[in-house]
């Protein structure tokens, strides 16, 4: 340790010595001013040990350095910023030339900075002080590039940490000169204490966050504090204490690399969702022959069905390699539709961005879960097709701008901007990682193992990576008794093939609801059926979408907390009401009936976006036997694509033929979805995977029971009361711990 106050120094030693684990644990003190290079570096030479960790605590303000630009004095204001960077990266360049005079550490060297909120978010009144955390920043991000100059990640890590306001006695002191203004935005004009505590942050929830995810074991630690930052007390108090915690929260620190990662593939895969109804709804508002129309733009999901059951043999492909192909046909796909002088070149080229979309919707999904936690799975689900509906409201809006066009531009346009996002598909790829349990199974075990480090964000050592790879080993091992994709198409002792059903089922309800017929066509209804202007009904239609957009996010807090059952049942029974009323409002006719359709279309958008938006996309690879999962998955996509095409295909010509009676159709599905849904859907929130398999452990019963089997005991056990599982076979057991072995690594 590095303090300037000696005083200080011992304090914390007396902490430290309290709480160490062992006697061979020791504190060494050193009193300088890290400011100033001389004295550090003739105080450093009395020390041969070389760090293995540099953590730099370092700064602060003291009276005469706070205020505004116009009244500090020079000197304030060179020696702020010589105590809160200079006093960093001297020690840092000391700390940096030992270890290259070092080179090949036994573990992995760190450097970790606490800079401040200030480093992005100005503080009026602290022109001295935010300049300098600016730096720290800065130098932070400069010292990542450098040290691969000596050796990669494995080898050299910096970290930094944002921490806003936080309780120490300095910051109490520090109201009482402190501008108004900054204490009125960051919410300190208490000076009391306990009124501070409620609205900002003690010292010890800060150091706790900084430090939950480093592992520090027996690290030799140089910590570097200067004035009387009480703060470095608890830091170093930390570290002792919560040695071996390794989960950051990202309030206080940057993104972690598994935080990045998840995000990332999060992002690439609203990349690859947006084309699905950008291309979809583009001709949407274009007035062409039904029977025309509804080919065009249901060859487009053939596309996209060939697409999603192409995954079956991709799956010992890199997906980062997958993908960018796909992105490279969806971008020759959009080429064939632009340039297009005929009908068939703009069948041709859909049906070839079909393909590459629907790969892409089919890949990516499994790809997020594998690098995400399970906990978080409804929510990111929920996020992934609300950005589908994002890309209908770009679309719609796009379609409207472009319809003022006079040339080609009017359709050639919003085709052409599709390869905005493929050509961004293709530009993340090279920063993503794939998942551990890909890795261990088409490259090595070890290569899993960095892979699994990475998203964890910890050492290949961490007992918790160790525990992953152990389960993909156990689970690579039990899978290798069962490797055909036809097993799907079996009962076995895990009724793989009505699991399956009930996965394509769920997306095939998501298709029969009625909502492509409103959101394809919505521009054509409201100008041909309702006779509103054509400006009017594309304004509408992208507003609509707007609104279905906003909508789709609400179960991001909510889905976890109903059974899928219950959001599928009352989603029928909305969905089925507002057709209700579409159908009068056509039935009544005039300015009023077309109001009450308009109007119905919005709701439907609302009911759909809480529940069958989000469900059949989720419950699909959680009721399937997680050995089936990628193939069970596929399937299920498919089967969206399948009915997908064929709702858009015939809905013009429906609607030329029969007007208002087709809505009776969809009135009709979604009342069967109802009792469907509620005798044959087993519930799975909640359960684990391993729970899930009990509950289809056994033969397939007869008759009825044959498709209600599970379904009371799902519900059993959702609301907690004791079910005993089914008697089992050692090799059902032998699955069963593969099912929880391949839930935990899905976990990570």
């Amino acid at each position: 340790m590095a303090d300037q106050d000696t005083f200080i120094g011992q304090e914390a030693k007396g902490e430290i010595m309290a709480a160490r684990l062992s006697e061979e644990q020791t504190v060494h003190i050193i009193s300088v001013d890290l400011g100033d290079h001389a004295a550090l570096r003739n105080a450093m030479s009395e020390h041969n040990a070389t760090p293995d960790m540099l953590i730099c605590s370092v700064g602060g303000t003291t009276p005469d350095q706070i205020g505004f630009l116009t009244d500090l004095a020079p000197e304030a204001l060179a020696a702020c910023f010589s105590s809160n960077y200079h006093a960093s990266l001297f020690i840092t360049q000391w700390c940096v030339q030992r270890w290259v005079q070092q080179p090949n550490p036994s573990r992995t060297r760190h450097l970790v900075y606490i800079a401040s909120g200030a480093a992005f978010v100005a503080l009026p009144g602290y022109t001295a002080y935010t300049p300098a955390k600016t730096a720290i920043r800065a130098l932070a991000d400069t010292l990542r590039q450098e040290l691969l100059l000596y050796g990669d990640e494995s080898m050299y890590r910096v970290h930094i940490a944002f921490p806003g306001a936080f309780i120490t006695d300095s910051f109490i002191q520090e109201q009482t000169t402190k501008p108004e203004l900054l204490k009125n935005m960051e919410g300190s004009n208490y000076l009391d204490r306990d009124e501070l505590l409620k609205n900002i942050q003690s010292a010890d929830e800060i150091a706790l966050k900084i430090f939950k995810g480093a592992t520090l074991r027996q690290a030799f630690l140089l910590i570097i504090c200067l004035f009387k930052l009480l703060v470095i007390e608890k830091l170093v108090f930390t570290i002792v204490l919560r040695s071996g915690v390794r989960h950051a929260d990202s309030r206080a620190l940057p993104p972690r690399e598994s935080t990045r990662d998840s995000v990332l593939v999060l992002f690439y895969h609203a990349l690859g969702n947006f084309p699905v109804f950008e291309s979809s709804s583009i001709l949407s508002g274009t007035v062409i022959k039904s029977t025309q129309q509804g080919l065009i733009v249901g060859l487009y999901d053939l596309g996209c069905l060939i697409g999603s059951l192409t995954t079956f043999g991709l799956s010992k492909f890199r997906r980062r390699t997958c993908i960018c192909a796909v992105a490279a046909i969806v971008i020759i796909g959009t080429i064939l539709q632009v340039t297009a002088t005929t009908i068939g070149q703009l069948i041709a080229g859909r049906i070839i961005t079909g393909i590459g979309v629907g790969t892409n919707i089919a890949i990516i999904p499994s790809w997020q879960a594998e690098v995400s936690s399970a906990h978080s799975c409804g929510a990111l689900i929920t996020v992934e097709a609300a950005l589908i509906i994002f890309g209908l409201a770009i679309s719609n809006w796009i379609c409207f701008g472009a319809s003022h066009a006079t040339s080609s531009l009017q359709w050639q346009f919003p085709i052409a901007f599709q390869c905005t996002f493929a050509l961004c598909l293709i530009c993340i790829a090279p920063f993503l990682v794939e998942s551990p349990r890909w890795t261990a199974h088409h490259v090595s075990i070890q290569k899993a193992r960095e892979v699994a480090a990475r998203l964890n964000g910890s050492n290949e050592d961490d007992h918790i990576v160790q525990q992953v790879i152990s389960d993909i080993e156990q689970a690579l091992e039990a899978e290798g008794t069962s490797r055909s994709m036809f097993d799907i198409f079996k009962h076995g002792g895990q009724q793989n093939f009505r699991r399956m059903l009930l996965g394509v089922g769920g997306l095939f309800m998501q298709q029969m609801t009625g909502i492509n017929a409103v959101a394809y066509y919505m521009p054509v209804i409201l100008q041909e059926y309702i006779d509103l202007p054509h400006d009017l009904a594309l304004i509408l239609s992208a507003a609509a979408a707007v609104q279905f957009f906003i909508v789709s996010l609400v179960p991001i807090w909510v889905i976890e907390r109903l059974g899928r059952r219950t959001w599928m049942i009352w989603g029928a029974f909305a969905q089925m009401v507002t057709l209700i009323f579409v159908v009068a409002g056509f039935s009544i006719g005039g300015r009023g009936g077309g109001i009450l359709v308009t109007t119905m279309f919005f709701l439907f958008y609302d009911a759909f976006a809480v529940s069958y938006l989000n469900i059949p996309w989720l419950y699909a690879p959680e009721i399937n036997n997680l050995q089936m999962r990628a193939q069970g998955s596929a399937l299920a996509s498919a089967s969206n694509w399948l009915f997908n095409g064929i709702v858009v295909t015939i809905t013009p010509i429906a609607l030329s033929q029969i007007s208002w009676r087709y809505w009776i159709v969809w009135i009709a599905m979604n009342f069967a979805f109802m009792p469907l849904v509620y005798f044959c859907y087993p519930e799975t929130q909640g359960l684990s995977l391993e729970k899930i398999d009990n509950i289809f452990a056994g033969d397939v019963g007869h008759g009825f029971s044959a498709l209600t089997q599970g379904v009371r005991e799902s519900v059993v056990m959702i609301r907690g009361e004791h079910l005993a599982p089914p008697s089992t076979s050692g090799d059902e057991e032998k699955g069963k711990d593969t099912a929880q072995a391949m839930h935990r690594e899905t976990s990570i």
